[in-house]
């Protein structure tokens, strides 16, 4: 039963509706609360309706039940970002760095976030120069 909702979810993915997929992993995971892939693939769909509360919800509930996940801890950072919580953020990406030293994808977050900072002073910078 599971398995039969979890592919209907992905299907509905691909079809962009969000809505229909966040109600076939509802209904997953009523039967296997436990069930990882369940519960990240519906923070993705929250995350795609930009429904950010929700998502955070979930990759919480996700670590509850998986602490040592560290894409949970990547999303929720991604999350953060859209909020403007660059200290949650931060958290989390170093978070899943100190898990695993070596997951490219952890390192790439946290350089993508210092980078768009620095972007933005440079920015400011410039402006505040051409406004003299």
């Amino acid at each position: 039963m599971v398995g039969a909702y979890q592919i209907r979810g992905l299907a509905r993915i691909r079809q962009n509706k969000f809505d229909e997929a966040i109600e076939d992993y509802k209904t997953a995971i009523k039967y296997d609360p436990e069930n990882v892939v369940l519960w990240h693939n519906l923070s993705l769909c929250h995350i795609q309706k930009e429904d950010y509360e929700a998502a955070k919800e979930d990759l919480g509930t996700l670590l509850t039940i998986a602490p040592k996940y560290t894409r949970a801890y990547l999303m929720r950072g991604e999350v953060s970002l859209k909020q403007n919580d660059t200290i949650q953020a931060l958290r989390d990406f170093d978070k899943a760095i100190d898990m695993d030293r070596y997951d490219p994808d952890g390192w790439g977050a946290r350089a993508l976030y210092v980078s768009s900072r620095e972007s933005i002073k440079r920015l400011k910078l410039i402006w505040t120069s051409l406004s003299i």
